[in-house]
């Protein structure tokens, strides 16, 4: 089909570039013609074809094409080839506008999941900040050590022990100090050092890496990854080795000792950078899962499960 307004040599052009012998080949190749890349965008701007053996899988009616290439890859060499897969020239403009539109539209979503993520992150670190602020605020301990099970107190010591052949640098984390920990169970070390921060001799160190910290399970607040975060003593350094003279032992029966109530006794290890770790420490059946007021001590409930601990402002 020639465009009604073509030009003259236009219209010569295409009946050339059109033409088929009879078993449906082109009757002539397109340099034949002229220079192939000027013919081609002649023929293609003033005509078109119709394929008649080819109908369109839309709404089967005879598709139609625009130059050679789509004409062959339709209907084969011989243009008689049967194409279901293949639109008309207008149900692909309609297919390929709604395939932008799809795409826009997917890529708004993206925009705004984009968008969200970014503030949530920066949220997260807003609420991650006041966290560590808060933590730094915790300059005195408050009251006396008060803590159910001296096995706790014992790591507390060997906390102390750490910190003085390591002045400066924070307590790590149960994640970098290995899979054994610091006693040799790190379920168990999870909940001491849980016991010791509720007690307030120990504190979140502004160390601790920004993965140790995520939204708590309401979104309205954070959490920390208690094996993720890296710790402080309250009161520095001198005061808590003062403080940790003072820890004893009392036990109420005289032949009480750690073998008889079915636990080793403690001895320490060297450790990595020379820190001393305590170990043969008796499994606990639960861990803690605590919400928090920053800066005060809340309630503990015991619960399964590895759970971050919640701040809550």
């Amino acid at each position: 089909m020639i465009k009604h307004d073509a030009p003259e040599d236009a219209q010569r052009i295409s009946v050339l570039y059109w033409e088929v012998k009879d078993d449906g080949t082109w009757a002539r190749t397109v340099s034949s013609i002229g220079v192939t890349s000027n013919i081609g965008a002649v023929a293609t701007a003033h005509s078109h074809a119709i394929l008649l053996n080819c109908p369109c899988a839309s709404y089967s009616e005879p598709i139609n094409v625009t130059n050679r290439s789509w004409a062959n890859k339709a209907g084969g060499k011989c243009l008689d080839a049967e194409a279901p897969s293949y639109l008309c020239w207008d149900c692909t403009a309609i297919q390929r506008r709604e395939e932008n539109e799809r795409q826009q539209r997917a890529a708004e979503q993206r925009r705004v999941e984009q968008e969200r993520e970014q503030q949530k992150d920066e949220r997260l670190k807003r609420l991650v900040a006041e966290a560590i602020k808060d933590e730094e605020g915790k300059s005195e301990p408050t009251g006396s050590l008060s803590v159910d099970n001296p096995l706790a107190l014992a790591l507390y010591v060997a906390l102390i022990s750490y910190a003085a052949r390591n002045p400066g640098k924070a307590l790590p984390s149960l994640t970098s100090i290995g899979p054994m920990g610091w006693t040799g169970d790190v379920r168990q070390d999870r909940e001491f050092l849980l016991t010791l921060y509720h007690a307030n001799p120990l504190a979140i160190a502004p160390e601790s890496p920004s993965q140790a910290f995520t939204f708590s399970q309401d979104g309205d607040d954070i959490a920390f990854v208690s094996t993720e975060v890296a710790w402080r003593v309250i009161g520095g350094l001198a005061a808590a080795q003062e403080r940790s003279k003072e820890i004893k032992y009392v036990s109420p029966d005289p032949a009480w000792s750690p073998r008889s109530c079915g636990t080793r006794r403690l001895h320490r290890a060297n450790g990595p950078d020379g820190d001393h770790r305590h170990r043969g420490l008796p499994q606990q059946p639960a861990h803690q899962e605590v919400r928090l007021s920053r800066g005060t001590r809340s309630k503990a409930r015991r619960t399964r499960g590895r759970h971050p601990q919640r701040l809550r402002a």
